[in-house]
């Protein structure tokens, strides 16, 4: 995702990296405006496993704090004027939510913290993050190491921060570079690894590398 959208204001929300949310001050002058969210992305073709990306357009329903993905968006209703700031981050199970805050939010207090490494990681099913495969035992401050024998040739996956609510996948570019952007691919094992082998699953949160070894 490359950029988040308020509307009525037709402004881009600012993204702040170390908080991992989207961000943007809004005045409103009546009671009871709404406001819509929405977001350009990249479709990546997982089959061709290309560079080439389809630039969308993702409409949201907006409802109870989440986000949802719809046919058009729905507004977020602000009940008294004021100033606010609407928030828009990813939960620890990949899924978008949102805010409004009243006032504004200080968002540059925390954009440069000291960098939080979780005590372990997760290896997860792809399309269901709360079905863990195994745990990375934190190796050093930033490396994390576990074995997992394969179900499947192929086999595909996630890698799951709970601590700091992120979800990492493939970069498009490089099978073995992370990435929590919501274009990323499943991670998944090369053909060189049948079913049944085991094999010793790394990352590095500071090189954002994966890295696998087949166990003889």
């Amino acid at each position: 995702m490359c950029s988040v959208t308020v509307t009525p204001y037709y402004v881009d929300m600012t993204y702040y990296s170390k908080r991992q949310q989207w961000g943007y001050y809004i005045t409103t002058t009546a009671d009871n405006e709404k406001v819509t969210i929405d977001a350009d992305a990249k479709e990546y073709n997982k089959t061709t496993r290309t560079d080439y990306a389809d630039e969308k357009t993702l409409h949201f329903d907006a409802n109870d704090g989440k986000l949802s993905q719809a046919s058009a968006s729905t507004g977020i209703n602000i009940a008294k004027a004021g100033t606010y700031t609407i928030i828009v981050a990813a939960d620890g199970k990949g899924y978008l939510t949102y805010s409004v805050v009243e006032g504004k939010v200080d968002f540059s207090a925390t954009d440069e913290p000291q960098v939080k490494y979780p005590a372990e990681l997760y290896m997860v099913k792809k399309d269901d993050v709360s079905v863990e495969l195994a745990r990375l035992a934190k190796t050093g401050e930033t490396t994390y190491s576990s074995t997992y024998t394969l179900t499947a040739k192929w086999e595909e996956f996630k890698i799951v921060d709970r601590e700091n609510s992120v979800v990492y996948g493939s970069d498009p570019s490089d099978q073995f570079t992370l990435s929590s952007d919501a274009g990323a691919w499943n991670i998944w094992f090369d053909d060189d690894v049948e079913a049944g082998k085991t094999v010793t699953v790394t990352v590095d949160l500071k090189t954002m590398k994966r890295g696998r070894t087949i166990m003889e």
